[in-house]
């Protein structure tokens, strides 16, 4: 494993998949019917960083950089400014996706836009388990907090959140790796980013 990418061994893979089969996810999202979010974009991190389902273009066209983490929702990126589209990714993750391998990079670039004062909306279909786990792995690595500490954090805010066991095993190897691995000095959320290096292209 090198010190800059993340990627689960034979063993965690075995171990993720084992806890939740794709047929038992299929119908995750049915028990989030009702929209979690009836007055919009929810701001969790502040005064820059929202959590929300998903999302119209109108509202997608609010944000500077907008990561869509759900592959059956929509991708907008044709359908914008071409100014934008820079700055719109669509990662195609199930419910049972092995997002580890992205999440360096995907914290990174969400890193880079809050130091820049720029507007970030992070979504999936409900805005509850692969969005919401995303932003609590952004919280454990730039807050420097324990992956209990990032999730109850965001739950007084986000009430609604609910990570399915397989992201949640895969945000415990993601505190592991933040412990061991993590070249980023996370103790300066706030700081310049120019110490960083700088961001690759991210694998979509």
């Amino acid at each position: 494993m090198s010190s800059n990418n993340y990627e689960p061994d034979a063993k965690d893979r075995t171990n993720i998949n084992a806890v939740l089969s794709d047929d038992e996810l299929d119908s995750y999202s049915e028990s989030y019917k009702e929209n979690c979010y009836p007055s919009g974009p929810l701001l969790v991190i502040p005064p820059y960083i929202y959590l929300y389902s998903e999302p119209s273009l109108k509202e997608v066209l609010d944000f500077d950089l907008i990561i869509n983490v759900a592959k059956e929702i929509t991708n907008y990126k044709e359908q914008l400014p071409a100014e934008k589209q820079v700055n719109y990714y669509h990662l195609t993750w199930s419910h049972t996706s092995q997002i580890t391998k992205n999440l360096p990079q995907l914290t990174e670039l969400i890193h880079n836009a809050y130091v820049n004062h720029k507007k970030v909306l992070i979504h999936c279909q409900c805005g509850v388990s692969r969005s919401a786990s995303l932003i609590v792995a952004y919280m454990m690595r730039y807050d420097n907090l324990s992956l209990n500490d990032a999730y109850n954090k965001l739950k007084l805010i986000a009430k609604e959140i609910s990570p399915n066991m397989s992201l949640l095993f895969q945000l415990m190897e993601w505190e592991d790796w933040l412990k061991n691995h993590d070249p980023i000095n996370r103790t300066c959320r706030k700081q310049s980013f120019e110490s960083i290096s700088e961001l690759g292209e991210l694998t979509l």
